[in-house]
């Protein structure tokens, strides 16, 4: 039995294990670390199917690649723990792409890598906004800083979304795929413009 033409099977090989463990706090699973992680290390590497189109579950990793377990996958697969990675607007981790095709396709595996200190049993977070160019679903933040500011609290829908300020904020982090569609975006209004 062949798969979808769009989507196609992303293997890449595991860390060591018992780096993370999935924890359940109040129902929700959220993804900690099983020992400390220091700055830099890689605490994971994505494994799934790659689609064309996003999910409420996936991670862009491309152009038009949307990562995201298998259907078939259990709940305790830790191959794909990565899906109960949450959103934090001043996270502890962030992805790694590799090189680039010239379509803005990433080709190389995705780690995600810490980018703060995490202690033995912190969650791990990521800025989903540094991935994902237009959220399939938007969502209210509900990350540590948003809840102590509720002022300041953004509802995250995605790159496109973010304002010039925003952008700069997370330069560090952001997808090679998403600056190029950036870069597209600001020509094409250039020469839109009268």
């Amino acid at each position: 039995m062949s798969r979808p033409s769009v989507a196609r099977r992303l293997a890449l090989r595991a860390p060591a294990p018992a780096t993370v463990l999935v924890a359940r706090i109040s129902g929700a699973r959220h993804l900690v670390a099983a020992h400390a992680i220091d700055v830099g290390a890689t605490i994971l590497e994505l494994d799934g199917v790659v689609a064309a189109t996003p999910d409420r579950y996936s991670v862009q990793i491309g152009r038009d690649q949307h990562l995201a377990p298998p259907a078939d996958a259990g709940d305790d697969d830790d191959a794909y723990f990565w899906r109960y990675l949450n959103h934090a607007c001043e996270p502890n981790a962030a992805f790694s792409f590799g090189a680039s095709d010239d379509d803005g396709d990433d080709t190389a595996p995705v780690r995600l890598v810490a980018i703060r200190p995490i202690r033995r049993g912190g969650e791990i977070t990521f800025d989903y906004t540094t991935t994902e160019w237009d959220m399939s679903v938007p969502f209210p933040c509900g990350c540590a800083r948003c809840l102590a500011q509720p002022a300041k609290a953004r509802v995250v829908r995605g790159y496109k979304h973010l304002t010039e300020t925003e952008r700069r904020r997370i330069s560090a982090h952001v997808a090679p795929h998403l600056r190029q569609l950036a870069r597209e975006r600001s020509r094409e209004a250039q020469r839109a413009a009268p």
